[in-house]
């Protein structure tokens, strides 16, 4: 789990008012309130981001690829949240392959089923396998971002 650039910017900005403030106890008990509620925005933020499910994926793409050329690959991504979740999922093709249009981008709606896809070039003869998923999700508050790999392990035939 990675703090988001907005994390970052409101903890810099609080850290650049308690520098520059005149010594005053009700202003430095304001300020203290401020970085208290950030403190804990950010832990609750945390939390309900590590305590959420994982969508589930699913690859569909031909059982034999021929060499060197295109093939679209499909991924059906089912959010079971109650929430829209944002961010960014590469599949982890194999590296005898070139793909395109990855990483993408992604929203998933709550509750909802998604449709992406984006294509392969297989460059060398022989099976392939293609390992698994990696689904980076920002957190409800967006204040942090978390990866997820999702082990689908695929094995295809090259001809």
């Amino acid at each position: 789990m990675n703090p988001s650039i907005r994390l970052g910017l409101a903890t810099l900005t609080l850290a650049g008012i308690g520098l520059f403030i005149p010594f005053d106890l009700v202003v430095w008990e304001f300020w203290a309130t401020l970085a208290g509620l950030l403190i804990a925005g950010a832990a609750v933020d945390a939390f309900l981001l590590m305590s959420e499910g994982v969508p589930t994926v699913t690859r569909e793409l031909p059982t034999s690829l021929p060499l060197a050329a295109r093939t679209e690959v499909r991924l059906i991504v089912n959010n079971p949240l109650g929430r829209t979740l944002s961010g960014t999922l590469h599949d982890i093709h194999p590296a005898s392959m070139t793909a395109e249009a990855l990483p993408m981008l992604v929203t998933l709606p709550a509750r909802g089923i998604s449709h992406f896809s984006y294509h392969v070039h297989p460059e060398e003869r022989g099976d392939q396998v293609f390992d698994g998923l990696d689904l980076t999700l920002k957190s409800p508050l967006g204040l942090w971002w978390r990866r997820r790999r999702i082990f689908r392990f695929l094995k295809v035939l090259g001809r």
